[in-house]
């Protein structure tokens, strides 16, 4: 009789196991945990799974903000969980579904999808400025190609569709009297810029990666034809730190805390660039990816002062993508992408 309740014992121990780590373990919404201050008083803690930083190159990055963030000690009522769903359409599908809580993302994209239905709003500048995240377009040194009529007919890579590297290519491709359907683009998975030019394959490629730009640049065979701020206006920023509405209307404190703490990152890591590569160089060794990309190419993202958005980051895509027909005139509006009012600095930004 001993040894029966002495396994239902057990058998009810187990149980209670399991169901708290199926509980912990659960994914495709925000969790919320409870933690006491020290008056004793519970507060509410949000998890937000972020996305959109470092997944693009393999765990290696030189600007990861929420999570350097974090380390600092900025947040006290949000837990930010790293995320390895990559920039681009994974992010968009993630962010929709609930999978991640916070992305970079581009206007471009957030205004396609916001025409769809999606309802997601950027509720801070994040990198792409023209000074920190431009896309370069690469052809041999040696090439006869200099303007966009040399490209008739060629294949180019690195360059996607309804991505906002293709709004300056195209818009590139006109001034020179060019229609986009004269040149086919082809797809190049990223990290692998340098060793497709070096194939001679395509006539040309581009990529927004540092760490792909850099070693190419350095190598001496290849020139830039173009870039997107060659044709982007000088002050745009075409990046967001997106969050959908859902997640902004449940969580008004948490995204306030999201955002102050991204804002005063930022400006630690202006402040503080030798603090802010040793925090990076020590991500990668996290993350076991090879610390020596950063170390060699680390630089200081550049992101507009204290993050705000400006109504016309969101406006001229909204109107790019009127003007190639991906979206009907007057669906979506430049307030429908972003808000500054969770900004601590807010009444300097645009409504």
């Amino acid at each position: 009789m001993k040894n029966k309740f002495k396994y239902l014992k057990s058998f009810k121990i187990l149980v209670v196991f399991v169901v708290l780590v199926l509980g912990l373990t659960a994914c495709g919404t925000s969790s919320v945990e409870n933690s006491k201050s020290s008056s004793g008083k519970s507060n509410k803690v949000v998890t937000i799974n972020v996305a959109g930083y470092w997944g693009t190159s393999g765990g290696i990055t030189t600007y990861d903000p929420l999570v350097i963030a974090q380390k600092l000690g900025y947040f006290k009522n949000i837990k930010i969980v790293d995320s390895s769903v990559p920039t681009g359409p994974q992010t968009l599908s993630a962010l929709t579904s609930d999978r991640i809580q916070a992305a970079m993302l581009q206007y471009s994209i957030a205004a396609s999808a916001t025409a769809k239905g999606a309802k997601l709003k950027a509720v801070a500048t994040a990198h792409g400025g023209k000074n920190d995240s431009n896309f370069h377009f690469y052809v041999p040194k040696d090439s006869s190609i200099h303007s966009p009529k040399d490209l008739i007919g060629k294949s180019v890579g690195g360059i996607q569709a309804g991505s906002t590297e293709y709004y300056a290519w195209v818009d590139w491709l006109k001034k020179g009297g060019v229609s986009p359907d004269d040149v086919k683009l082809v797809t190049v998975q990223k990290g692998t810029v340098f060793q497709v030019l070096e194939k001679k394959q395509l006539a040309g490629v581009g990529t927004w990666n540092d760490f792909e730009q850099k070693p190419v640049e350095e190598s001496g065979k290849y020139r830039l034809l173009f870039t997107t701020y060659d044709v982007f206006p000088g002050d745009l920023n075409h990046c967001g730190l997106f969050l959908t509405q859902k997640f902004i209307d449940e969580n008004p404190e948490a995204v306030k805390e999201l955002v102050t703490g991204f804002v005063k990152v930022n400006n630690w890591l202006k402040k503080n660039p030798e603090k802010g590569k040793e925090m990076h160089i020590q991500l990668a060794k996290e993350r076991h990816v090879d610390s020596s990309l950063v170390e060699k190419y680390y630089t200081v993202t550049d992101i507009r002062a204290n993050c705000l958005v400006k109504k016309n980051d969101a406006q001229y895509f909204i109107d790019k993508l009127e003007e190639y027909n991906y979206i009907p005139k007057g669906k979506v509006k430049a307030s429908d992408l972003y808000t500054n009012e969770f900004n601590p600095y807010a009444s300097q930004g645009d409504k």
